[in-house]
């Protein structure tokens, strides 16, 4: 079944901070908008080098739901450290790599890999975050498995959760249960 999103105006775009919409190209300016008219609880699923990070950053921008939780590799945990100081009016302190920071209970924008999510479940579920980014949500794909199981837990209490794959099922199409669960809680794998 197909569903359908209300078609919204480039406008509410004007809500997102201006050097972040304008480093958009007009596809990811469509996936930010999808993003919101689908209340940021999406999945953005496309080839690497796309945008997913700025599109990603441009529908939590425009909800303003802080703090932020983004759940990465850790080899790219600087990247995207790197890329909200870039495009987001935000100070360096404002945003938090958690394995190597430990003011990340006053940060805004708080990066972890998913090797440290279990390890730090407890204080990151005690953070009531309003956004969380999953990149690379391929990695949340078998039910049983503890990672998963935290996942799910945090983003039950977060209003809009994003995830960016370029893969969304690595080999069997039960793999996207998981990750359609966490945004759509009626859906059962």
């Amino acid at each position: 079944m197909l569903v359908e999103s209300p078609s919204l105006d480039e406008s509410c775009l004007e809500q997102i901070e201006q050097k972040l919409l304008d480093s958009l190209l007009p596809f990811q300016k469509a996936g930010v908008l999808f993003g919101i008219s689908r209340k940021g609880r999406v999945l953005i699923a496309d080839d690497p080098g796309l945008g997913k990070t700025r599109q990603a950053l441009g529908i939590a921008n425009y909800f303003k739901n802080l703090p932020v939780l983004i759940v990465t590799n850790a080899s790219t945990r600087e990247f995207w450290q790197d890329e909200i100081v870039k495009v987001l009016n935000v100070t360096e302190d404002a945003v938090c790599v958690l394995a190597k920071e430990s003011y990340w209970e006053r940060a805004d924008y708080i990066i972890c890999s998913y090797s440290s999510l279990d390890s730090n479940f407890i204080p990151l579920k005690s953070k009531n975050f309003g956004t969380i980014i999953f990149d690379e949500s391929h990695h949340i794909k078998n039910q049983k498995a503890k990672q998963t199981m935290n996942a799910q837990k945090l983003s039950a209490g977060a209003k809009r959760v994003i995830m960016l794959t370029g893969t969304p099922a690595l080999s069997r199409p039960v793999e996207l249960y998981p990750q359609l669960e966490i945004l759509d809680g009626s859906i059962a794998g």
